[in-house]
């Protein structure tokens, strides 16, 4: 079977996600937040610390180091 990218267009992530989540290298919140991403993306709802940090129960400063942790693993990138 071939490959398919985490990013090609027709890919439902979440699915992606949770049938590769044993060789991605995340923990529980890295791969959560990384859901939670997706989700809001697909139902166009701005993403923010707090929105994140409300819905996972943990503090925004948390959230800022699961983001950089995703970041530095290359599986988030921040646009402006």
């Amino acid at each position: 079977m071939e490959k398919i990218s985490w990013d090609a267009p027709y890919l439902d992530r979440k699915v992606w996600l949770l049938e590769h989540l044993e060789t991605l290298h995340l923990d529980a919140k890295e791969a959560l937040v990384l859901l939670l991403i997706d989700h809001f993306n697909t139902i166009h709802v701005n993403i923010h610390h707090e929105l994140l940090a409300t819905k996972l129960k943990i503090n925004e400063e948390e959230v800022e180091d699961i983001f950089n942790a995703l970041a530095e693993k290359g599986y988030l990138k921040f646009r402006f």
